[in-house]
């Protein structure tokens, strides 16, 4: 009887087991714990890629911001008057005429050797006050402020500006860029292109 109730206490000791788990279920959670068995971790949402925002080219400077507007009145841009220059020398000095062939020149430059001077006349229709009119040259480097009187030229009705020979305007006048403007007052200005006549002229004048 003694040997039975030993070996039935072993078998009972045998069937229960310490643990409240069985030998499996352990190894099961072993495993999970060592692999990292845990719920995963929820990352917030990545946002949408947002495109970058084009730069905005710098806005061009206002016209009236340190410069003058050009307009269509600008006397650089308005067109010059129909013809031609045309030289003609002279005993007493030579002469440049402008404009069409056949008809009366709207300007004339004239050199009198003998009084050492350069006229510049615009041609006038009808009478013509003989007091001095003011006027103004504008070159493309310099403006001059000179008097205009009533006086002839080859017969014609003309306001005549006289320069002395050795006057720095009229350098300026030879020297524009493409054109210098006449404006005397009461009249219409004039724009004349700054040829080879012009300066042909001055320097007949001055030999």
């Amino acid at each position: 009887m003694a040997g039975l109730f030993h070996r039935q206490g072993m078998e009972i000791n045998r069937t229960r087991s310490p643990l409240p788990f069985s030998l499996p279920v352990l190894t099961v959670l072993g495993c999970c714990l060592l692999s990292g068995c845990v719920a995963p971790t929820q990352h917030p949402a990545r946002p949408a890629p947002v495109a970058p925002a084009r730069p905005v080219p710098p806005r061009a400077p206002s016209a009236s911001v340190g410069m003058p507007p050009v307009t269509a009145q600008d006397w650089r841009d308005v067109p010059l008057p129909a013809g031609d220059w045309s030289w003609q020398g002279g005993s007493k000095g030579s002469t440049a005429r402008y404009g069409l062939s056949g008809r009366t020149p709207l300007a004339f430059l004239q050199c009198d050797r003998a009084r050492q001077t350069v006229s510049l006349a615009l041609t006038v229709a009808g009478p013509v006050d003989p007091v001095a009119h003011p006027a103004t040259i504008t070159t493309s480097t310099t403006t001059g402020t000179v008097a205009a009187t009533a006086a002839p030229m080859e017969g014609v009705t003309a306001m005549t500006i006289v320069f002395p020979a050795n006057s720095r305007l009229l350098d300026a006048m030879a020297f524009s860029r493409g054109r210098f403007r006449v404006e005397i007052a009461g009249m219409t200005p004039t724009i004349l292109p700054a040829w080879s006549e012009v300066g042909r002229v001055i320097e007949d004048c001055r030999g």
